[in-house]
């Protein structure tokens, strides 16, 4: 996708056709900065759809510092790693999708 209105209407189109995005769906791995609509915002949309609200979210940007990190946290992402953190994206990847799998036992 190229930016997060692209990934929420692709979401959207999943929901309409009838996809459990629950059970599909391990995780959503989003850049902050994007035209059109940037993470932050795809952020509070995933959260207010109570179809998807359940859906975990990882933020990952190269905008690294407090304010984004407390960004994150104040729109609802589950993760905020800062780019070119490989260790921490595949830390907190395994860490989310053990999460998912738990929730779906």
């Amino acid at each position: 996708m190229r930016d997060g209105k692209e990934a929420l209407e692709q979401l959207q189109v999943w929901l309409d056709a009838g996809i459990d995005i629950k059970n599909h769906i391990a995780m959503l791995i989003s850049d902050i900065k994007m035209p059109e609509m940037d993470g932050y915002s795809l952020t509070v949309e995933i959260r207010k759809d109570p179809r998807l609200k359940h859906l975990k979210v990882l933020l990952h940007s190269s905008m690294s510092g407090d304010f984004n990190t407390s960004m994150a946290d104040k729109v609802g992402a589950d993760k905020f790693i800062p780019k070119f953190s490989s260790d921490d994206l595949a830390r907190s990847t395994q860490e989310l999708i053990e999460l998912w799998k738990q929730e779906r036992s």
